[in-house]
């Protein structure tokens, strides 16, 4: 328990400090905006602070992976790409334009075009210079193209959603992943990928509530059934578990990095025991019937995280 509850004091650490550098962030974005008549809102601000602590996190993962400590320049690229991800996906969703269109308009009409531009320009030197992250950089937001079909009304066959969101949570973490300056290990983009879809799956259930009454379709909102979300969840750790011991870095840096990725994929084992309890045995969960309070699980309050601490356990210490 010692090694897991330090692991969770070393995120927490990352998480922390990061906060204070993306502050310094959202100054210099707002002194771009300045120039164009505009500032950043609350809500942009939340969001930008949200992607830039998973940026932490994945940071973090991959650091303990290689045993050595990011780099300023790596901490700053992975900064600016936890602020642009959230900015590309909101500017998509919302007009409905592809990665591309948007790359090719160099609109200033809004917040969100010039922030798009500027980001994208800041990332332009990794683009140039590191071919792996070109590559991602290319292929997850070709998965974020092929999202935006989540937001049809009519029903999507089940293969396709799956792909859809596997692909995005794959290619983005691996696309986080080749921020940092070592080369990958062989099997270490596949292990990254199923990483990714874990995370993807584990961000669609918490966001379920918002995603069914906004007419996005997900695997859990698909199905509504959490019993089978649960046996796809688990059948994709134990996939990730036998992909990531497996890769060719020291077995202490290993377990180091397991036991902190595994305290933020345990998160969501919290949330599937509220959620199976919701649904007891019906065959679907009526997620319409419940209000937001009811499927939310904040996984601030001590109870949760006293749950997200022995799942983490369980996971590392089968």
């Amino acid at each position: 328990m010692l090694a897991v509850f330090w692991s969770f004091c070393q995120l927490g650490w990352a998480v922390f400090v990061n906060r204070r550098r993306t502050t310094k962030l959202l100054a210099s974005l707002n002194e771009v905006l300045a120039e164009f008549g505009f500032a950043l809102d609350e809500v942009t601000k939340k969001r930008i602070h949200f992607y830039t602590a998973q940026s932490a996190i994945t940071n973090h993962w991959f650091c303990a992976l290689r045993g050595k400590k990011p780099t300023p320049h790596e901490i700053e690229n992975a900064l600016l790409l936890g602020a642009f991800t959230p900015i590309a996906d909101d500017l998509m969703d919302e007009s409905g334009q592809t990665f591309e269109q948007l790359e090719n308009q160099e609109s200033k009409a809004t917040t969100a075009h010039i922030l798009f531009g500027y980001l994208l320009e800041r990332l332009k030197p990794m683009r140039d210079t590191k071919p792996a992250f070109a590559s991602y950089f290319a292929k997850a937001h070709h998965a974020q193209n092929q999202s935006l079909l989540q937001l049809q009304k009519e029903p999507l066959d089940l293969d396709i959603l799956e792909r859809i969101t596997f692909d995005k949570g794959g290619y983005y973490t691996t696309l986080y992943r080749f921020v940092l300056n070592h080369p990958a290990q062989p099997g270490e983009e596949a292990a990254m990928y199923t990483l990714g879809a874990i995370l993807q799956v584990l961000n669609d259930l918490f966001d379920m509530h918002k995603d069914y009454h906004n007419g996005v379709q997900t695997l859990v909102t698909r199905t509504a059934n959490i019993h089978a979300v649960a046996e796809k969840l688990n059948a994709l750790e134990v996939q990730f578990r036998h992909q990531f011991f497996g890769l060719n870095y020291p077995q202490k840096n290993k377990k180091r990095a397991y036991r902190a990725i595994m305290a933020i994929v345990t998160r969501g084992h919290v949330a599937l025991a509220h959620y199976k309890k919701l649904q007891g045995t019906a065959p679907q969960l009526n997620i319409g019937a419940y209000p937001r309070k009811a499927l939310i699980v904040d996984m601030e309050k001590l109870g949760n995280i006293g749950k997200n601490l022995k799942e983490t356990e369980k996971a590392v210490f089968p």
